[in-house]
């Protein structure tokens, strides 16, 4: 805010902005207008957004930029990779349910609470 009178200036375009076309997010003041996603254009609300490099996102363009890199995130979730590198996998022992049912002899009768015991003794 300027120390005499006068409105903020907008973070995107650098002119002012009166109270009725305010937005304030990411501890900036920007025009309603000016406040869209850096990747896509779509106009944002305050609090529906996220930020990269003082720049607004929506949270699918975020996602798609900045997000984990591969595919799925549940049963690849050791081989992720993001802008830095590869995610650690913390040495997860991943087990499909149909390695599961084969090593446990595909036995009908073991109840979910019994296989989760076999699975850790395992």
């Amino acid at each position: 805010m300027p120390r005499f009178g006068g409105a903020p200036k907008c973070h995107a375009c650098e002119k002012s902005v009166y109270m009725a076309e305010e937005v304030k997010a990411l501890g900036k003041v920007w025009h309603k207008t000016c406040f869209k996603c850096n990747g896509c254009g779509k106009r944002l609300e305050s609090g529906s957004e996220s930020e990269h490099d003082d720049k607004p996102y929506c949270k699918n363009c975020y996602g798609k930029r900045f997000g984990p890199k591969g595919i799925g995130g549940g049963a690849t979730a050791g081989c992720l990779q993001t802008e830095e590198g590869a995610l650690p996998s913390a040495n997860l022992k991943i087990r499909t349910p149909l390695l599961t049912s084969l090593r446990l002899g595909a036995k009908k009768n073991v109840t979910p609470v019994r296989r989760l015991f076999m699975l850790q003794r395992s």
